[in-house]
């Protein structure tokens, strides 16, 4: 799988760690694999890209209703 960011997107966070004083940030291929894995249970997620909603496809994979991205 390959991923192009083309626009800043604000961090996403993940939960802090027991007695980390901040939270994580995920990896792109975290964000991506969560998005994927979200998308083939048949529900919808936040675009990786843009933050819009993505909604399912068939075939398992995603489309943007905001910016048309595919992910699969």
């Amino acid at each position: 799988m390959s991923a192009t960011l083309t626009t800043s997107m604000a961090p996403f966070l993940r939960p802090a760690a027991e007695g980390s004083p901040r939270p994580r940030r995920l990896t792109l291929e975290q964000r991506l694999e969560g998005s994927l894995a979200e998308l083939r249970a048949g529900a919808t997620t936040d675009c990786p890209v843009c933050r819009a909603p993505m909604r399912p496809v068939a075939g398992g994979g995603g489309e943007c209703t905001g910016c048309g991205s595919h992910l699969s």
